[in-house]
């Protein structure tokens, strides 16, 4: 399991005690979130996209710092307005990135487009 998808899931904790591997997948797991309302009243690393095709917005949440990311003429994430602070991983935004551009590129039937 590489992403939580929160719509999905009721977070009861029975795939942590099933899991083949250490952890929570509902919270250490990337989360998809298909609201705004769900994004907000969660604490989890994820994203949410708005937008529709062609015209996306992400909104990336990731170790407590919330980006703004969109896609270029080339299919890579770029952050719209948010800065990187000094002291933060850079890599693990890229890696991140990697992830959410794979799910709109070929898992794009995992995307709500109504949420806006």
């Amino acid at each position: 399991q590489i992403l939580h998808l929160d719509v999905l899931c009721n977070e009861c904790g029975n795939c942590a005690t099933f899991c083949p591997y250490d952890g929570k997948p509902y919270k250490d797991k990337l989360t998809l979130f298909a609201t705004k309302e769900d994004f907000k009243n969660s604490t989890n690393n994820g994203f949410m996209v708005t937008g529709s095709f062609g015209n996306r917005l992400i909104t990336l949440r990731l170790n407590n710092n919330l980006w703004k990311l969109k896609l270029n003429k080339h299919g890579k994430l770029i952050p719209v307005d948010s800065p990187c602070p000094k002291d933060y991983d850079v890599k693990e935004l890229k890696k991140t990135s990697a992830i959410i551009s794979t799910i709109l590129k070929d898992y794009h039937y995992l995307i709500n487009d109504s949420v806006n």
